[in-house]
């Protein structure tokens, strides 16, 4: 069990992070999409705005 926890830290560790050159990025990439093609789910939730909050919360790369 200690062996497993400490390979996540370890794995953790080595993720980089995101830094705030890229957070500018993904603003000015989220920025540009058109707004009439998003795509709204039936619950009214917009995709590519719940995409933009999720990558700006986001502290590591996926």
């Amino acid at each position: 069990m200690h062996l497993v926890k400490h390979q996540l830290q370890q794995q953790q560790q080595q993720q980089p992070t995101i830094h705030q050159s890229s957070n500018k990025m993904t603003i000015k990439m989220f920025e540009s999409l058109e707004q009439k093609k998003f795509w709204e789910l039936s619950t009214g939730t917009i995709v590519e705005l719940k995409m933009k909050e999720l990558a700006l919360k986001s502290e590591t790369e996926q």
